[in-house]
């Protein structure tokens, strides 16, 4: 019994399309299921994913059914494998990680037997804007340990064939337009701001310094300064 995890309906329909397409028996029999997040509290649930062999939900409607006060509350246990489209969301305060939650604490705290298989999935590892390769990493190990990894895989195989369809991108350092016109309010916002800086450099012991800047109807921005 395999479930596939996606944040998005839209992308759920997809894959759920696609699904049909390829395992034609399957589909035939009745077995492929995608479940909607408005029928979450639906008493059909268990009964549509006991009989399913590949279900495609988000992972807040499983979450809905784990949860000890689900309506109809399962248990993890019943799949045999759970791929995780997108798993770099696996972080700390994800629905991702929530349901990731349910699995470990089965694992770690209860001792389970019996457990599905992770898969998570992912073409774009998510770095949280980290500006060095050290906090990059960190990130990522802690993504990792969401999951639960114990195996992290590449693309090996079929490599060149992959890059065909991957876009590499480049930096590329663009100057902006040369206008030759005068930008006024540029100006004087700078002029503005290198007198603060000059002030404030000065021995004078200078509180607070408010500009203000007053539009004049002939040509353009008066400067006003007032020092308290």
């Amino acid at each position: 019994k395999v479930v596939f995890i996606n944040k998005t309906n839209v992308s759920l329909g997809q894959k759920y399309k696609r699904a049909c397409e390829v395992f034609t028996s399957l589909h035939s029999q009745g077995k492929i299921k995608i479940w909607n997040a408005d029928e979450d509290h639906s008493e059909n649930f268990e009964t549509e994913i006991t009989k399913a062999r590949l279900i495609f939900l988000t992972p807040k409607s499983l979450c809905n059914h784990l949860i000890d006060t689900a309506p109809t509350k399962m248990s993890i246990d019943i799949f045999t494998l759970i791929v995780l489209g997108e798993c770099h969301h696996t972080h700390d305060k994800s629905v991702y990680n929530e349901l990731m939650s349910y699995y470990r604490i089965a694992k770690y705290r209860e001792k389970a037997h019996r457990l599905p298989q992770i898969l998570g999935l992912t073409s774009l590892p998510d770095t949280n804007k980290a500006k060095d390769l050290s906090s990059a990493k960190d990130y990522l190990m802690k993504v990792m340990a969401h999951l639960d990894v114990t195996t992290l895989s590449v693309v090996q195989q079929h490599r060149e064939e992959l890059l065909q369809y991957t876009s590499i991108p480049e930096k590329t350092s663009i100057a902006p337009p040369i206008t030759g016109k005068s930008d006024t309010l540029k100006d004087t916002i700078l002029w503005a701001m290198d007198y603060v800086e000059n002030e404030l450099k000065s021995p004078i012991d200078i509180s607070l310094v408010w500009a203000i800047f007053t539009l004049d109807s002939n040509s353009g921005i008066e400067k006003t300064f007032f020092k308290i």
